[in-house]
C-alpha cells in the first residue's frame, strides 16, 4: 500500500521516475520496506551503507552483512561489536553531508531514500541548513512518511511533507 501511495504522489507532482533510483540502507528491516515500495515504483535499488545509523551493539541478524572489498571493510569497522563506534549527531549530519555530496555524482533525475529516523532527521538538516540542536528537538518523522526536496547545485527547496501516508501494523 505504500509503494501505491508513493507511485500516487509521483504521478500528481509530475516526478519522472525513468530517470530515478532508490537508495536504501542495508538494515533488513529496510530492504524489506524498500522492496516493498519498489514493487510499484520499479526503478533502480542500491543498499548503500552511509545510509546505516551505526549504534554500539548493533547487531548482526539486522544488516546485510557485505561479502566483498571496501563494504566489507567498512562494515568491519563500524559495525562489529566489539569496537562499534558511536556517533553524534553531528557526526551524523556530517555523514548526511558527505552523501548529499555523493548524490551531485548520480546521474539521476530522483533519489528516493529508504533509511532509519536519525538518518534522516540528519539528512533533512544537512539539506536545510538546520541547527544540531533541531536533531533531538525537531518535528518527529512518522514510519512511511514522504518528505520532498528540490536540489540543484548547492540550492535546496524543501517542497513538500506528507507525514504518515502509512503506518506499518496499523
Amino acid at each position: 500500500q505504500c509503494g501505491k501511495l508513493l507511485l500516487n504522489y509521483c504521478v500528481e507532482n509530475d516526478i519522472n521516475l525513468q530517470s530515478s533510483i532508490m537508495l536504501n540502507s542495508p538494515y533488513k528491516r529496510t530492504q524489506r520496506t524498500a522492496n516493498l515500495i519498489n514493487q510499484s515504483l520499479k526503478i533502480t535499488q542500491k543498499a548503500s551503507y552511509i545510509l546505516c545509523e551505526y549504534q554500539k551493539g548493533i547487531d548482526n541478524k539486522d544488516i546485510t552483512i557485505p561479502t566483498n572489498g571496501l563494504l566489507e571493510k567498512i562494515y568491519n569497522i563500524l559495525c562489529q561489536k566489539e569496537n562499534c563506534i558511536d556517533e553524534s549527531p553531528t557526526e551524523i549530519v556530517l555523514r548526511a553531508k558527505v552523501f548529499i555530496n555523493s548524490l551531485k555524482k548520480l546521474n539521476y533525475e530522483n533519489v528516493f531514500i529508504v533509511s532509519h529516523y536519525g538518518f534522516i532527521r540528519a539528512l533533512d538538516i544537512a539539506l536545510l541548513n538546520k541547527p544540531i540542536s533541531t536533531y533531538f528537538n525537531g518535528p518527529k518523522i512518522k514510519n512511511c512518511s514522504i518528505k520532498h526536496y528540490i536540489l540543484k547545485g548547492n540550492i535546496c527547496t524543501f517542497i513538500n511533507d506528507v507525514d504518515n501516508i502509512f503506518t506499518i501494523g496499523k
